[in-house]
Formats: structure tokens, sequence, C-alpha cells
């Protein structure tokens, strides 16, 4: 493979990457939310511009510290430049969305994501792939079929719903018995957010200023549950009357939000809602 057929790949690596990023943001959303059991890392790819010697040259980067307001991603540079001159290790970094080029999170010492690096992966050899993957510290599994979540896990029901089986995990997903475990499609929703949905209903009260309340970002509970992907969530939160047509500091409504990173059911609950 030459130099441009290798960019190609690269490319098309890096728009699947982007089609794929609203699991990388849901697990940040619920990563910097947990006191334990955090990622062993996190980070997303990009290309960083200088002029040097009247000439435009690039360096792609791996951002550590990511955030994401929708539009941009921010986050520092994890590693010293080799090309470039005019950042250094550890600054501060923006760039649009439309030029993230990759992402990865790894959990339990597995790697989801890194389509880049998966497709550089599968014209490794076996051997060749070892050395890259004992570099890295992680295992990256399959390089054709790369992860973007778990697969499914077995989720413990809260004792609310057990209690009461006309809750929400009731609801959704039946009474378990004999203490076995939900199994919980990742594609659907996040665990962490289906833990969650009994506190929610018992928080946000139908009517309640804490509906709207916003953060100190200025974003309410709907525009981060939206863009993080917790359909559950968001069906609470306007069943219990969340004014959908509040805007964030960057003029994005919940719906905006949800329609840029692509969670459909998020988006057909907010239309029906509008």
């Amino acid at each position: 493979m030459n130099d441009e057929q290798l960019k190609k790949v690269i490319r098309n690596a890096s728009i699947v990457a982007r089609s794929n990023f609203k699991y990388f943001w849901r697990e940040l959303f619920w990563n910097y939310r947990r006191t334990e059991e955090k990622c062993d890392f996190i980070s997303v790819l990009c290309s960083i511009s200088d002029t040097i010697n009247g000439e435009k040259v690039y360096e792609d980067f791996w951002l550590n510290d990511v955030i994401f307001d929708g539009k941009i991603v921010y986050g520092t540079i994890h590693t010293q430049p080799s090309i470039i001159t005019n950042v250094t290790a550890g600054a501060a970094c923006n760039i649009p969305f439309s030029q993230l080029k990759d992402w990865i999170y790894v959990n339990h010492g597995i790697a989801y994501g890194a389509f880049t690096i998966q497709a550089q992966r599968n014209f490794m050899s076996l051997l060749e792939r070892q050395e890259h993957d004992a570099q890295w510290g992680f295992d990256f599994g399959d390089p054709i079929y790369p992860k973007k979540y778990p697969e499914n896990i077995g989720l413990e029901e809260p004792d609310e719903s057990e209690q009461n089986p006309r809750s929400f995990l009731g609801m959704r997903f039946g009474k378990k018995k004999d203490n076995a475990h939900v199994h919980v499609d990742w594609a659907l929703d996040h665990p962490e957010a289906l833990q969650r949905m009994v506190k929610y209903d018992n928080v946000y009260k139908r009517g309640s200023d804490k509906l709207n309340e916003k953060d100190s970002n200025g974003w309410t509970a709907l525009h981060n549950h939206a863009l993080a992907g917790n359909r559950y969530i968001v069906d609470i939160l306007i069943k219990k009357g969340a004014d959908i047509h509040l805007t964030t500091p960057q003029a994005d409504t919940a719906l905006d939000l949800a329609k840029r990173i692509g969670w459909h059911p998020i988006i057909t609950s907010l239309s029906e809602a509008s």
C-alpha cells in the first residue's frame, strides 16, 4: 500500500470515527460522574498545523481532558510535538467537531473506537500487531470490527424497581426473578443511565424549577442528557415538563444537540414533544 492509499484508508476511518463519536461522548459523560471505576484511558485525535519555512505542515496529536459542547472538541495535547513548533505537550487545544480524526477510550484494558489505529493494524502481520498492542498496553481486538461499546452487560436492578413493578426499570425490562440480572443493549442506552432512572423520576418533579435549572456551563439536564444519548432519562425529563426550547450558550436546543451527534430515538422524542 502506498502513502496515498493509506491516507485514503485513514480518511475513511476518520469518517467512521465521527459517525460513532456519540458512543465516546456518552461514555465520557458517565465517566466524569464516577468516583470509582473510571476509564483507563480517554483521548481524541486531531491534526494541528504550523507554518515552517513558509510551508504549512500538519502533525497529529492525541488530546486528553476531553470536553465537547456539541460543536467544538476541547482537550490538552498528550505528547511533545516532533514536527511543528507552535504548541507543546499539555497545551490547551480546540477543534471543530468536523475536524476530529479519531477517538479512543479504554475500560478494563479493552480499547473502544480507535478506528484509524485499527485501519493501520489491519495491514500489520500478527507479530506486528502484538508488538503494537504491547507498546500501547491495550487489547485492541479484531481490527476489522472495532468495538464501539461493550456488547452487553448484566445490570443489577435497583431495589426500587423490585419494590415497585411500575417503576421505569420495571416497566421497561420487567421485574427480575431469582436475582437475575437485566441484560442491557449498549446500543440503546448506557447501563448507568438505566440505573439512575428511578433517581431522576424522584428528583425531577413535574413543574419543578429544577427541571430547567442551568449548570455552570449554562446547560440544563435535558441538554446534557440529549447530547449524551440517555434516551430514557430524556423521556423522563420531557414527561416531567422540561422546556425543550431552552438553548445552551452555543445557541443549541436539546434537539439540535441530539441531531448533531445522531441520537435518533432522542430526536424522535424531542420532535414529538415540540
